[in-house]
Parts: C-alpha cells; sequence; structure tokens
C-alpha cells in the first residue's frame, strides 16, 4: 500500500503544472489570434532606403512598432525607379483592409493612385520636410510633414544647454562659448526661414543668453555646440565639443561628441501619423517632430541630461511651448 500511495502522490504532482502550461498555451493563441485577425499597417519602401537606414536597425523598427501597436507591419518592397501603378499595386496586393498605408514623399504619385484606386482608406504621405502642393482637395491622401519649428527649437535648447554647461566647467574663460545652427537651404528674406530662425533662438534663450549663429566658418568660433541640419557639410572634428545632428543615420554611428540625433525617417514617423490620424480630414497638413535619440555616451552633469530628456516632448507653438 505504502508503494500505491508513493505512486499516486507521484502522479498527482505531474499533473498539476499541466494546468498553468495549457492556461499559458491558450493566452499565447488567443493573443496570437486577435494580432493576425487585426487590419495590418503597410508601408512602402525600397532596398536603397533600407540599405541607408540599416537592414537590421529597419527589422527592429519594424519589430517594435508592430509590438507598440499590437499588428503586423507589412512592407511593399518595391524597386527604387518603380512608378505609381507598381508603388500602389505593391500595397494593395498585400492587404484588401488595411488600417493605414505609408508612401514615402517620393512615392507620393503612388499614392495618389492607391486613392483612386481604393478609394476610403487611410493613406498616408510621408513628406519630410516637403509641404503639401497647394490646393490639396479633401479626396486627396493625408500629408505628414516634419516639424521643422518644434525641431529647430528643441535644438536650441539642447545647445542652450551644452553653452551654458561649457560656461561653468570649462577652465578656459577668454571666450564666450557660442551655438551655431548649419544649414545651408535658410534664406534671409524667406518669412518660413525666418520663423524657424526665430524657433530656434528661442530654443537656445531659454538656458543660455547668447545670440545663436546660422551657417558660420566653424573654424573662426569658440563652438560650444553646433546644429547640423540638411546637406551641409564640413570636418566636424574642427569643432570640439558638442554636435547635434539632423539625419536618418543610426545614432550609433555618429561621432563621440554628438549630443543628439534629430531623425525623420518613414519609420521614425509612423506611430505618431496613426496618433494622428483618428479625426484628422484627409487633405489637410499635419505636423509631426522628428523622433530624438540621445546618445548616453556623450552625456551633460547628470542634471542637465535629465532636463534634456524631458525635452523630447517639448512642444513649439510660437511664443509659448507646452508639454
Amino acid at each position: 500500500m505504502g508503494r500505491k500511495k508513493i505512486a499516486i502522490t507521484i502522479k498527482n504532482i505531474k499533473k498539476k503544472p499541466v494546468i498553468p502550461v495549457f492556461a499559458g498555451m491558450a493566452l499565447i493563441f488567443f493573443l496570437g489570434l486577435a494580432f493576425f485577425s487585426r487590419k495590418p499597417v503597410i508601408v512602402v519602401t525600397d532596398r536603397a532606403f533600407t540599405a541607408l537606414y540599416g537592414e537590421k536597425r529597419t527589422r527592429l523598427k519594424r519589430l517594435g512598432i508592430s509590438i507598440r501597436v499590437f499588428r503586423r507591419i507589412k512592407v511593399a518592397l518595391v524597386a527604387e525607379e518603380a512608378g505609381p501603378d507598381v508603388a500602389a499595386q505593391a500595397a494593395m496586393g498585400l492587404s484588401r483592409r488595411p488600417l493605414a498605408v505609408f508612401f514615402p514623399y517620393r512615392y507620393r504619385e503612388g499614392a495618389l493612385r492607391y486613392v483612386k484606386e481604393r478609394p476610403g482608406f487611410p493613406v498616408i504621405i510621408l513628406g519630410g520636410r516637403n509641404l503639401p502642393p497647394d490646393g490639396t482637395d479633401t479626396s486627396s491622401p493625408v500629408w505628414l510633414t516634419t516639424d521643422t519649428e518644434t525641431d529647430l527649437y528643441r535644438a536650441g535648447i539642447f545647445a542652450g544647454l551644452a553653452a551654458r554647461y561649457m560656461e561653468q566647467n570649462s577652465e578656459e574663460t577668454r571666450h564666450k562659448p557660442e551655438v551655431a545652427l548649419f544649414w545651408d537651404g535658410l534664406e534671409e528674406k524667406n518669412p518660413r526661414d525666418e520663423a524657424k530662425k526665430t524657433a530656434f533662438e528661442k530654443g537656445v534663450g531659454e538656458y543660455w543668453p547668447g545670440i545663436p549663429l546660422f551657417s558660420p566658418n566653424p573654424e573662426e568660433q569658440h563652438l560650444a555646440c553646433a546644429v547640423l541640419m540638411g546637406d551641409y557639410r564640413f570636418n566636424w572634428e574642427k569643432i570640439p565639443r558638442s554636435l547635434i545632428f539632423f539625419t536618418w543615420m543610426d545614432s550609433a554611428l555618429t561621432p563621440g561628441k554628438t549630443l543628439a540625433v534629430f531623425d525623420d525617417s518613414p519609420w521614425a514617423q509612423i506611430i505618431p501619423a496613426l496618433k494622428l490620424l483618428r479625426g484628422k480630414p484627409a487633405g489637410t497638413e499635419n505636423l509631426v517632430p522628428s523622433e530624438i535619440t540621445v546618445p548616453r555616451r556623450n552625456k551633460l552633469h547628470k542634471n542637465e541630461y535629465l532636463a534634456i530628456k524631458r525635452l523630447k516632448t517639448l512642444k513649439y507653438q510660437g511664443k509659448t511651448a507646452d508639454n
């Protein structure tokens, strides 16, 4: 009898873990069922962009977005020279009822063709810093534009913090620290560009009383921070302190003195774009700031670094900024 009781006890012990195991398997099954039954998000792209952005980085971004929105992110991979028909057909072939379809600026004609073929589905053109064409009607796709003024306001605050930190911690007192925005695209008499310069100046002024420089010669300045925007090229090794990049480049590949990277690539804008779709009519301009990465390898003093982390959600609104 003793052996029989022992055998029964062992049998009962073995049975007990079965219930939680099956419960876990059932939960995974139903979560997977829910995940795959939800409408997917379609993203049109090409191999050239993937090579530039990085294949591994693209996979991680795609996975991260998919987890955050809890739905599949399907990629329509087309040739770099693909025409509007090919880009539209590639997107249509991935889902008959998508949640949203994203077209980069270079495939904007494909977005128009998609809307014509399948009206009623949310289609978004990721315009970057390109403004929507004049006279865009309500039958057109939603046009997403990078909020350059907010970007420059935030970059100005970062630069102002860097200048203040340099002044407080530098042994050299002969020269006052400077901050500069290097951007060849700025035009002095363009009202839009003047507004962008004002946004940058206001950002700098939050922490630093100095007047920022615009596209100076870096070799002649004592720069605490240089903001590199657009296609401006020079030897940044000549700048002894901090750098802020506006680029799609991986922050891990930037120089060690990089303070922040502003990224307005398509993969950086998908999640804020999905949020904007709620209640937004087609044919309107929607502004989304860049995604900011602050490499930990080149942080300022702890308090300044924590301030910078908080500033990543600060929105520029003309004369005021609110979280």
